[in-house]
């Protein structure tokens, strides 16, 4: 029987500049970009102020990594756990105001009343550990 090399690690991003992948060489042209443009074309001070936390940010986004998942990734989940609700609030349901505790426990009363008791012959029971005792396997026949 011939050998096959079963592939591993099917959710890693492919490298393709040295260690970068895709989204990382993307995070870091696009980052550059503003802050180069930024430099260039705000006059004075205000450009490279400007320019830092663009470089930050990008270096961020590109190179560090919050728990083995990536910045990105940290940052939306963060963003998506400030915004939404953490509180659960129950409403009360129309349908079920008009109903009360006490009609409800009557009403099981009333169906375990219904309910005839079986009553189990030794030869039933028998046969019924036999099921269990084989895990569902019988070996006598059905016509007893």
């Amino acid at each position: 029987m011939p050998q096959f090399k079963v592939p591993q690690n099917l959710d890693m991003e492919d490298r393709i500049i040295g260690k970068l992948t895709i989204s990382q060489f993307g995070y870091l042209a696009f980052g550059c970009l503003i802050a180069y443009i930024a430099i260039l074309k705000i006059p004075g001070t205000f450009g490279v102020i400007i320019a830092i936390p663009v470089a930050l940010i990008t270096f961020a986004f590109t190179f560090v990594r919050v728990q083995d998942q990536p910045f990105s990734k940290f940052i939306f989940s963060l963003i998506g756990y400030v915004t939404n609700p953490r509180d659960r609030t129950w409403h009360r349901d129309e349908s079920s105001s008009n109903a009360s505790p006490i009609a409800a426990d009557r009403a099981v009363k009333k169906v375990a009343k219904k309910t005839p008791k079986k009553a189990y012959t030794p030869a039933d029971i028998r046969k019924l550990a036999e099921t269990v005792d084989s895990h569902g396997y019988t070996t006598t026949d059905d016509n007893e």
